[in-house]
C-alpha cells in the first residue's frame, strides 16, 4: 500500500481471510471440473443436433435417421428443461419493481410504429405538442411531416 499524500511505500496488503493455498487448489480444481463437464454436455448437445441420414447406393432422395416419437420428445423437452434451468437459475435475483410515477420512460418503438402517420406520439390532435399552439399556426419541429402532398 502506498500514502495518497506522499506515494510513500506502506507495505504490503493482504485480505484478513484470504484462502488458503489448498483452498485455492481446490477452487481451482472445481472450476476445472466444472469446465470439463460443460464442455462434454456442449460435445454431447452438438452430437444429438447433427442430422444423420441413411446410406445409399444408388441416386435417391436423402433418407434422414433419427426418427424421434413423440414420447422421446417430450422426455427431452419437459422436466429435464425445466430442472436444468431451475439448477442454473439464480434464485436471488428478483423481477424488477415498476418504475416511480416521476420517472420518465422510453418510447414503446412498436407503438410508435403503429401511430397513424403525423401523428406526434402520446398527444392528441390541437396538443401543443402537435406544433399547433393556440394561434393555429405551427411551429418549425410540429410542421415537419405535415405538409399536403
Amino acid at each position: 500500500m502506498f500514502d495518497a499524500a506522499t506515494s510513500a511505500h506502506l507495505g504490503s496488503a493482504t485480505p484478513a481471510d484470504q484462502a488458503t493455498r489448498e483452498q485455492v487448489a481446490a477452487l481451482l480444481r472445481t472450476w476445472a471440473r466444472k469446465a470439463q463437464r460443460l464442455r462434454t454436455n456442449l460435445a454431447a448437445a452438438e452430437r444429438s443436433r447433427r442430422a444423420r441420414y441413411a446410406a445409399v447406393t444408388t441416386a435417391a432422395p436423402a433418407k434422414r435417421l433419427g426418427a424421434v416419437t413423440a414420447a422421446e420428445a417430450e422426455s427431452e423437452l419437459g422436466g429435464h428443461g425445466l430442472e436444468e434451468l431451475t439448477r442454473l437459475s439464480r434464485p436471488d435475483l428478483l423481477p424488477h419493481a415498476p418504475p416511480p410515477a416521476g420517472w420518465v420512460l422510453p418510447v414503446d418503438l412498436d407503438r410508435l410504429a403503429a401511430e397513424p402517420a403525423g401523428h406526434t406520439f402520446g398527444h392528441g390532435p390541437g396538443d401543443a405538442a402537435d406544433g399547433v399552439g393556440d394561434s393555429g399556426v405551427g411551429d418549425s419541429a410540429g410542421s415537419r411531416g405535415k405538409e399536403s402532398v
